[in-house]
């Protein structure tokens, strides 16, 4: 399943600069909030991401508010500091709290403040909002391997590879978990499985390992 990486994809798309020329153009069919956006459409089309961030403090509170402005924000904020894009997370999160898209990136946002555990927790309700996702647990995996839980780590990710045997991040996980616990004949096993073309979704691409 890919369903958290297309959510992911989904939030970039919605401020990404080519979708901007036609959110313009209806501004400017509309006639109202030309003299506002102008400028943050303008500097994004134009790659320059701080000015976008200023334009859209200039905006007016209810704009502030609406999903396209703040995923605009974010989108230009992620090229410009982690400062920048934990407030633009902590914005839409504040403004949309029950969208998963916007859940998904709480666990950015607590990912860019080296809060491990928290972005861990931040996992259930996105999991649960979207009705799992054999992905979350690769997530898990990782983090669990920065807060150095190698036994958790290599737990989560041997759940994800259950549900979905092509996710290679899991096997990842995995590899460096044998390799920090020096159990380098596994660490090789399991590079030859990593190393192997994908295989579809079901179709079993080893014996397990232990």
């Amino acid at each position: 399943s890919l369903l958290v990486r297309r959510l992911a994809k989904l939030e970039a798309s919605s401020a990404a600069p080519n979708s901007l020329k036609g959110l313009s153009d209806n501004n400017k069919r509309n006639g109202k909030y030309v003299a506002e956006t102008g400028k943050m459409f303008e500097a994004m089309e134009s790659n320059r991401f701080s000015d976008a961030l200023t334009a859209y403090h200039q905006l007016s509170a209810s704009l502030q508010r609406e999903k396209p402005y703040l995923l605009i924000r974010l989108n230009a904020a992620r090229q410009v500091s982690n400062e920048e894009t934990i407030a633009a997370i902590d914005a839409l999160r504040a403004a949309f709290p029950n969208d998963p898209s916007t859940e998904l990136n709480i666990v950015t946002s607590l990912l860019l403040k080296l809060e491990y555990a928290a972005a861990r927790e931040a996992i259930d309700p996105l999991e649960k909002s979207i009705d799992g996702d054999p992905f979350l647990n690769v997530l898990r995996a990782q983090l669990f391997l920065k807060e150095k839980k190698l036994a958790e780590a290599e737990a989560a990710a041997q759940r994800a590879i259950a549900a979905d045997q092509t996710l290679k991040d899991a096997w990842s996980v995995r590899v460096t978990v044998a390799l920090k616990t020096r159990e380098f004949s596994r660490a090789v096993e399991l590079l030859k499985i990593l190393t192997r073309p994908i295989h579809r979704p079901g179709e079993r691409i080893s014996k397990p390992i232990a």
